[in-house]
């Protein structure tokens, strides 16, 4: 995706939101719903370019702490969505 592209398709996001029919965030407790979006920003935020080498930096971290029980805390659980969301 191009710098332009990935805050595009985020704009574009929330404006498809707003409107009753898709707003499935609507009937979540307020925290869940902020929670949500946030996560939907940063996996959208991820597939832009300039984040790439910082992604691959953890994945090597988290590679290399793989026997410690990786993949527990939020913050991981967030960075493996976001890599999930930029693999092609």
């Amino acid at each position: 995706m191009s710098p332009i592209t990935s805050p595009l398709l985020l704009v574009v996001s929330w404006q498809v939101l707003r409107k009753a029919k898709n707003n499935f965030l609507t009937g979540l407790p307020k925290a869940v719903a902020v929670e949500v979006r946030r996560t939907m920003t940063e996996c959208i935020m991820a597939t832009d370019m300039a984040v790439h080498f910082g992604l691959i930096t953890q994945t090597k971290a988290l590679a290399a702490d793989a026997d410690k029980s990786a993949f527990t805390r939020p913050q991981d659980k967030l960075f493996l969505c976001k890599m999930l969301g930029t693999w092609r």
